[in-house]
């Protein structure tokens, strides 16, 4: 069943392109004092268990988002990628969008098998059809315990919600962490302006 899930992640990675956005749009930086939302994640590498491959371990830290301006939630982006304790995800405009977004990302204790299930039976109870993420990969700092950055070609990529949940979870074996999913390309693209900042 694993080889299932690789093989669907790979088809819909490679050649669904993930739906991906021409990188020649110009999308405008945030205005700093914009009030918006963040969650974080503890984000982790570790040996599958079946595989014994590395791969990504996510686990949400709270059920209730960080609030504040665009340039609060750029700090703690800084310090906790600096003090390789955790990710933040965000910023999101809508204090909703953040709450689906920390349901997304419970994907603490699940077995392949799990997730499978909660995928295939997945109900979207959103009214927007399209939705907007991209990916991020990351290192664990052997020295420092900090968080190392990789520079990708991350472009934004779009699809339903249950698409996103999907490749969140099959991303994880290829240690690709979707960062999403936003309402807006604008959003995506501002998360991921935040992030390459940090990238070596």
């Amino acid at each position: 069943m694993k080889k299932i899930n690789i093989y669907i992640f790979t088809i819909i990675f490679c050649f669904s392109g993930l739906k991906t956005l021409a990188q020649g749009v110009s999308v405008e930086k945030f205005d700093p004092d914009r009030f918006v939302f963040w969650f974080y994640v503890r984000a982790e590498i570790k040996l599958d268990r079946e595989t014994k491959r590395p791969i990504y371990v996510i686990r949400t830290l709270s059920k209730t988002p960080k609030s504040g301006a665009i340039r609060k939630y750029e700090k703690d982006l800084w310090n906790y990628l600096g003090g390789g304790q955790q990710l933040s995800i965000g910023p999101f405009l809508e204090y909703q969008d953040a709450i689906r977004a920390i349901d997304m990302y419970d994907l603490a204790r699940h077995t392949n098998e799990t997730m499978e299930e909660a995928i295939s039976t997945f109900q979207d109870s959103t009214a927007a059809s399209e939705y907007f993420w991209f990916f991020l990969k990351y290192k664990i700092s052997p020295r420092k315990g900090s968080y190392l950055l990789e520079r990708t070609a991350a472009r934004v990529a779009y699809g339903g919600i249950k698409e996103f949940k999907q490749v969140l979870w099959e991303g994880l074996s290829f240690q690709q962490l979707a960062v999403g999913p936003f309402a807006t390309q604008a959003e995506a693209e501002e998360a991921k302006r935040l992030y390459r900042i940090e990238e070596d």
